[in-house]
This record gives C-alpha cells, structure tokens and sequence, in this order.
C-alpha cells in the first residue's frame, strides 16, 4: 500500500503518530509499524485515518477499492461473494480478500 497520503498528512500542524494511533484505537507501535509497512492497514482502518488526517488516499489505488468508501450495501454484497470464494476456492476472509471482494460487486454493477 501506498503509505505517501499519510505521511503527507501528518506533516500537517498539529497531526503526530500518536495522535494518528489513537484514531485508529491502536498503540503508538501499531502506528509505526503500519508508517514502516510492517504492518497492512485494515479496511476498517482507513475512514478513521480519512478523519483524523482531514484527508483521503486519493489516487491511491491500493488503499481502497476504487470507487471510494463502501456503502453497507455494497459491504453487504461483498460478504457475500468472500464467502463464495471461501467455500469454493479456499480464500481466507480478510481485508485483503473483502477489497476484492467490493471490486467485484462494482465491476459486476458497473457492467464490465
């Protein structure tokens, strides 16, 4: 993932890693690891960093499905296809795999 957007805003006044942590309801380590790219950010993760940094991973593909947030419906949707993909292929249910998951589902409304 493309970490540039957070670094980007914690360059802000008044924006830090410790304050970036306890947005995500994680430790000050958490946030290191995930500013070092020892550890992913989870989906859930990304609208309270959105939040806290006043700011979105615009043009960063990798940080979210393309099309933006997720509405519960189409979260709802999602679900539905990774358990598909469970049952039939294995793929475990993580963040990674209900990403693909919505790109699915939009690709699929979208007609392509």
């Amino acid at each position: 993932m493309d970490l540039e957007w957070i670094r980007k805003g914690l360059s802000k006044p008044g924006k830090t890693q410790a304050g970036l942590a306890k947005a995500i309801g994680r430790s000050e380590s958490v946030a290191s690891r995930i500013l070092s790219g020892e550890r992913e950010i989870k989906s859930r993760e990304i609208p309270k960093i959105e939040a806290y940094l006043g700011d979105s991973p615009n043009g960063h593909a990798k940080a979210m499905p393309s099309g933006g947030l997720p509405t519960p419906e189409e979260i709802a949707e999602a679900r539905k296809v990774q358990e598909i993909l469970l049952k039939i292929a294995g793929v475990p249910q993580d963040d990674k795999s209900l990403a693909a998951s919505l790109e699915i589902v939009r690709r699929v409304k979208a007609g392509s």
